[in-house]
């Protein structure tokens, strides 16, 4: 018994380990948001998901990745280009949109946008250490072999450039036409020199976290 024990003790840290690298490893944060307090609507019904990005892979990245998202958790929800031209041009006093939406179901209108990019710099210190002499052999007395053997070596510190993508996440209830919630994110720096400059993938994924837990938070989404 207190084998079990100790081992559900153990498997229970391991979880809490892994949630918390779950958290801290996230790419987006929410770092703004407003909500309609006169709203009394309840929980939206079906969604459809509209990215507004040049990049196409980018939009269906996020339109796909958040429709997803509300799947799991118990809510009808498309991405605008399973229904819409990828030059349909999104205007919320379209009338012929408007109607499209009313026969597709839609009660809820999420439109995520990116607003920009910001830049910021971080100083990376120099490093010192010891290298040896090429071609000078060592013979001499062991307390003398750093000093006689090996130099000292200097690299500079130098400034390495990040940006950060800011996003724009704007709910609308469609009865009304009206603005329900709205919220400013932003990715993690990422270093402008590295291959990898941002993973779509994962920056769709902890976008859609966080806009999950939002509108679970705000009565968006029923808790189940």
């Amino acid at each position: 018994m207190k084998k079990q024990a100790y081992a559900s003790k153990i498997a229970g840290l391991i979880l809490i380990i892994f949630l918390l690298a779950l958290v801290v490893c996230s790419t987006m944060t929410i770092t703004g948001q407003w909500k309609d307090l006169n709203y009394k609507g309840g929980p939206f019904k079906k969604y459809i998901v509209i990215g507004l990005f040049k990049k196409l892979s980018a939009r269906g990245a996020i339109e796909n990745t958040i429709t997803e998202a509300l799947k799991k958790n118990g809510v009808d929800a498309i991405g605008s280009l399973t229904v819409l031209t990828p030059d349909r041009e999104i205007n919320r006093n379209d009338k012929d949109l408007d109607n499209f939406l009313h026969v597709l179901g839609i009660d809820g209108i999420l439109i995520v946008k990116m607003t920009g990019i910001q830049r910021s710099e971080k100083y990376v210190p120099g490093q010192s250490y010891y290298t040896q002499i090429p071609g000078v052999p060592f013979y001499g007395p062991y307390m003398s072999y750093y000093y006689n053997y090996y130099q000292p070596v200097s690299t500079p510190g130098y400034m390495e450039d990040f940006i950060s993508v800011l996003v724009e996440c704007s709910l609308f209830e469609n009865a009304n036409n009206k603005l329900v919630w709205r919220a400013e994110a932003h990715s993690i720096p990422y270093d402008q020199g590295s291959k990898e400059l941002i993973e779509p993938k994962k920056t769709a994924k902890d976008l859609a976290d966080v806009i999950i837990k939002n509108f679970k938070n705000n009565g968006f989404i029923a808790v189940k």
